[in-house]
């Protein structure tokens, strides 16, 4: 422990991803949250505790630019973290469901 060394935790608390960038940088990313109330996985499109067929209908229907997402329905659809929501990240949910 370093005296007067800054120090922050995000423990026990109810910060739902996607985090804040300098938090994100800290701790980096992890595919799994349960802090406080949040509790879903990557891939857990409309947030319902599933990664299931609706999260893949919901993600095709935004590749071909049917629906828009929120900041955090793109933070959870991008599977491989890649900044891009695409086929792969589809390809992933299937994958994660199977």
């Amino acid at each position: 422990w370093i005296q007067n060394a800054p120090y922050l935790s995000i423990g026990g608390n109810n910060i739902c991803p996607p985090f804040p960038q300098c938090v994100a940088e800290q701790w980096g990313h992890s595919t799994s949250w349960n802090q406080g109330q949040c509790m879903y996985d990557t891939g857990d499109v409309n947030q319902d505790g599933f990664v299931d067929i609706l999260d893949v209908v919901t993600t095709i229907q935004y590749i071909l630019g049917d629906v828009i997402f929120n900041e955090v329905q793109m933070h959870f659809a991008d599977m491989n973290q890649d900044g891009q929501i695409n086929i792969t990240d589809v390809v992933g949910m299937i994958q994660h469901i199977s």
